[in-house]
C-alpha cells in the first residue's frame, strides 16, 4: 500500500470530491470538481549511527473547480483533511508530521475554464 492512499480516502470523504480524487496520469476527462496529486520525491531520515525508521515523502496536491468559490472551499477542506493526519496510524503508516510547506497563487486554467490551487505536502511517516 502507498503511503498516500490513506491520505487519499481521507480526502474521498469530502463529499465532492468522493471518488474524484486521482493519480496525475489516470486524469483524463475528470469531471469538475476533482482532485490531483502526484509524488514529487522520497527519502529516509538518516542520524549518526546511520538510517532510521522515519521516512519522508512530498506531494503536490492540486483541487480543481468550477469557480473561484467552489474551488477555495474544496482548497480548505483537502488542507484540514491532510493535516488531520498528523499523529494518526492508518492504513500501517504512523503519520508522524504532515505539513503544508508551501501554497501556489490560485491559478484559472482557461483552457479549460477551471480554477486550481495546488498545496506541496511534506509528510513524516514510518511503517508500524
Amino acid at each position: 500500500m502507498s503511503v498516500f492512499r490513506p491520505i487519499r480516502q481521507r480526502i474521498e470523504q469530502i463529499q465532492d470530491l468522493n471518488k474524484k480524487v486521482f493519480y496525475a496520469e489516470a486524469l483524463k476527462n475528470a469531471s469538475p470538481p476533482f482532485s490531483f496529486w502526484l509524488q514529487k520525491g522520497g527519502t529516509t531520515e538518516q542520524a549518526l549511527d546511520g538510517y532510521t525508521e522515519l521516512n519522508r515523502s512530498t506531494f503536490h496536491i492540486h483541487v480543481v473547480g468550477r469557480n473561484l468559490d467552489e474551488m477555495d472551499r474544496l482548497a480548505e477542506q483537502v488542507r484540514s483533511a491532510i493535516i488531520s493526519m498528523q499523529g494518526t496510524v492508518a492504513g500501517g503508516y504512523l503519520y508522524e508530521r504532515v505539513s503544508i510547506q508551501d501554497t501556489s497563487p490560485d491559478i484559472k486554467d482557461k483552457d479549460v475554464n477551471l480554477y486550481r490551487r495546488a498545496y506541496v505536502v511534506a509528510i513524516h511517516w514510518q511503517e508500524v
